[in-house]
């Protein structure tokens, strides 16, 4: 099995789909399994050889926060003080990633923005925190350094991949709304609105998965900044995508 085949797409063209038209015979056992995100970058000859199966994560704040969570490791989430940020960084990725699906409402473009981009922002956040630590299993929320947290989640972690000034400018609200001392107290509210939600009162690892069980399957379009709106126009936009690609097989004529 070769995973997260998006990374390495100029190998996959120069070099794998090269060897694997060259093989005359192999193994009736063997199989070759590749594991990527869906990118347009994939070669084409590559896909017109393989079986393609596609699995779509499930959508909604709720799912994106419970696979940030799944990806951390147990002993990874001992510090309240450090689980609290790491709460408002699943929050910020699974609001740029809800907003992917309500192109152009949610951002001007398709970004490529990936799991990879959290577990980055995750290092990033120890990093900082190690050097406020140093040694130390406390550490006062106020003497957090959130200049450098900010500005690096803005410039590089997810920044670092927008292009148009108003998407960057949402990003920088954003992170710079929730990435602040308040997080900490109780009642904190993630989402600008007056039907939002709020953060749980503790930052142990049971009261952080107890506090996203508790969260709707549906996301309101309002916790991710947009309109209550935003979802008729995303459905209409489907449709004629939809409508689109079927008025183009065989030169058919919709009406």
């Amino acid at each position: 099995m070769l995973k997260n085949c998006h990374l390495c797409t100029d190998w996959l063209r120069e070099t794998l789909v090269k060897r694997l038209q060259s093989l005359s015979t192999s193994h009736s056992d063997f199989r070759l399994f590749i594991t990527s995100e869906i990118s347009a970058k994939l070669p084409t000859a590559l896909l017109r050889i393989s079986d393609i199966i596609v699995a779509e994560a499930p959508s909604g704040v709720k799912a994106s926060i419970s696979r940030f969570f799944s990806s951390i490791a147990a002993d990874r989430l001992n510090n309240p003080v450090r689980n609290r940020l790491y709460l408002i960084l699943a929050w910020v990725h699974a609001v740029v990633q809800e907003r992917l699906h309500f192109i152009p409402l949610g951002w001007t473009q398709k970004y490529e923005f990936t799991e990879a981009d959290a577990i980055h922002g995750l290092d990033v956040i120890d990093s900082l925190i190690e050097d406020a630590l140093k040694g130390r299993m406390q550490l006062d929320p106020e003497k957090l350094p959130w200049d450098a947290i900010r500005s690096t989640l803005c410039k590089g972690v997810f920044g670092g991949r927008i292009t148009e000034t108003v998407d960057q400018e949402f990003l920088d609200n954003l992170v710079q709304r929730i990435f602040v001392t308040k997080c900490y107290d109780v009642n904190f509210q993630l989402a600008d609105v007056e039907d939002g939600v709020t953060l749980p009162e503790g930052s142990t690892s049971k009261e952080i998965f107890s506090w996203i069980d508790r969260l709707p399957s549906r996301t309101p379009t309002t916790w991710i900044g947009l309109g209550n709106d935003a979802e008729k126009t995303r459905e209409l936009t489907v449709v004629e995508s939809v409508e689109k690609k079927i008025c183009a097989i065989g030169n058919i004529v919709c009406i």
